[in-house]
């Protein structure tokens, strides 16, 4: 009977514990989440700064990172990974990430494990060079609590060309974006299997996603069963849209659908996230006083759409 108790103890700790863990962020913002999106963090991650990433949440819920262009932008400007931390005072106030600064950066995207973080830079592939002129995929490793030097990903997923906004699968799939020819502005959604402790040979995903139009900023989840990105297809309520694309039963994706009025306006949504408890969608949206903002909305409604 004691043997029992103890059990169900460390079980309720260990469940407090995790439910803890997925609210840390919800301290950044004096106002709940609504049905309708509002604006995240204001004057910590939604500043008078342009905003140019979702917020990328560790597994944990105890650091955050996304990325910035500066305003006024100063001389000779590079976009910034920021990040702040919850310590045993709360949580820190935001800082450039130690490995960024100095070169463009963004896009950041935590492995499922949190030990990795993924991002897209112009930082040159070797130390010695200068600055390359398109977007690769590199990550940080953290070792003793400290992130290590960037590394770059193989050639098998970085050329010539362009490769941003890498966001990852439970098991470390990887989707992000590639050049695709014939679309708008060339932009495609790849996906790229992550087997044997390495990546395949990325594949552009179906037309129901890579459309003709502008199709761009995905965000896969956990368990590859939806991918939400950004879209200029004609069916919106004005400029980018955010759209949802289901898996069907028999691995193929559905026809992707308009997450509607409560997060899409006239003006330019992208950068989906979904929080790691799985109940908030983060993403940005285009203001004409702020560039663009940090934007959360509760994710309920996604039960509705999966029907």
């Amino acid at each position: 009977m004691k043997i029992r108790i103890l059990l169900f103890s460390l079980l309720l700790i260990i469940g407090c514990e995790l439910n803890q863990q997925q609210v840390y962020y919800h301290e950044l913002d004096s106002s709940p989440p609504a049905d309708t999106a509002s604006v995240f963090a204001r004057g910590i991650l939604s500043t008078n700064h342009h905003e140019h990433s979702a917020p990328a949440i560790s597994p944990d819920g105890k650091e955050i990172y996304w990325s910035v262009w500066e305003k006024p932008a100063p001389p000779n400007p590079v976009q910034k990974i920021y990040y702040v931390e919850y310590l045993d005072t709360g949580w820190s106030m935001p800082r450039v990430a130690p490995f960024s600064g100095k070169y463009s950066d963004g896009g950041p995207s935590f492995s499922p494990d949190g030990k990795k973080l993924f991002f897209y830079s112009k930082r040159p592939i070797e130390s010695d060079s200068s600055t390359k002129n398109d977007l690769d995929l590199w990550f940080v490793e953290k070792e003793n609590n400290n992130w290590l030097e960037p590394r770059r990903l193989s050639s098998t997923i970085n050329d010539d060309r362009l490769q941003a906004l890498p966001t990852l699968a439970g098991n470390s799939n990887l989707y992000f974006l590639n050049y695709l020819e014939n679309v708008e502005h060339n932009y495609g959604i790849y996906k790229s299997v992550f087997h044997s402790d390495k990546y395949g040979k990325p594949v552009p995903l179906p037309i129901q996603i890579n459309s003709s139009y502008r199709d761009w900023t995905p965000f896969i989840s956990p368990e590859e069963e939806y991918l939400i990105f950004s879209s200029h297809r004609p069916d919106g309520f004005g400029s980018g849209d955010l759209y949802i694309s289901f898996k069907n039963k028999n691995e193929t994706w559905g026809e992707a659908i308009n997450l509607g009025g409560k997060i899409n306006t006239a003006s330019q949504e992208r950068f989906p996230m979904v929080s790691p408890d799985d109940k908030i969608l983060f993403f940005t949206r285009s203001t004409e006083s702020t560039f663009d903002d940090i934007f959360w909305v509760k994710f309920d409604f996604i039960k509705d759409l999966n029907k």
